[in-house]
Formats: structure tokens, C-alpha cells, sequence
């Protein structure tokens, strides 16, 4: 349990927001990366949970509807940080009561 004041942290790796951004990153993660895991390691198993990352992140909330929940949550000073537009982090402070 988070004490208030304390702060939380989520990283996560979100749809990117473009439409480029989003063909050149699900082509990537779910088409080219589970057959270098397949060619790999000859494992369809793993082939497969590669793809089910891709199909993780296509069904994610979005950026909006998460900091709606933290807000809704109890905590203040929330905000989401992007890098290279998927990599994201979510941050907020637990409020007072």
C-alpha cells in the first residue's frame, strides 16, 4: 500500500500515437521480431507469446483513460512521459487524505 506522499511509477511500452509510428511498430514487434525468435531458438511457443506482446500493447488503454484512472485513483500530479513514442512512463504522487 502507498503511503500518501509517496510517488508511483509505471513503465510500459504504449500504441504509438501516429499513425507511421503505429504500421512501423506493429510490423516490427509483431511480424519481423517473432521470426527472428522462431529462427532463433526454433521454438513456436516462444514465436507465439512474441506476438501476443504486439497484440498486449494494441489493446492497451490509452494515454488518456490511464491518467484518468490514477487521477480517479487518488493521485495528484499525474502525468505520462513518452520516449521515441512508445515507451512510456506514468507518474503520480499518492494524495493526502
Amino acid at each position: 500500500m502507498l503511503k500518501p506522499g509517496g510517488r508511483v511509477l509505471v513503465l510500459e511500452i504504449s500504441r504509438p500515437a501516429s499513425s507511421a509510428g503505429y504500421l512501423a511498430t506493429k510490423l516490427f514487434l509483431k511480424h519481423m521480431v517473432p521470426n527472428m525468435v522462431l529462427l532463433l531458438c526454433r521454438d513456436r511457443d516462444a514465436r507465439r507469446m512474441m506476438r501476443y506482446f504486439w497484440d498486449s500493447i494494441d489493446a492497451c488503454a490509452s494515454r488518456e483513460a490511464i491518467l484518468a484512472s490514477m487521477n480517479r485513483s487518488g493521485f495528484s500530479a499525474c502525468r505520462n512521459d513518452r520516449e521515441f513514442g512508445i515507451f512510456s512512463a506514468f507518474s503520480g504522487v499518492k494524495a493526502e487524505p
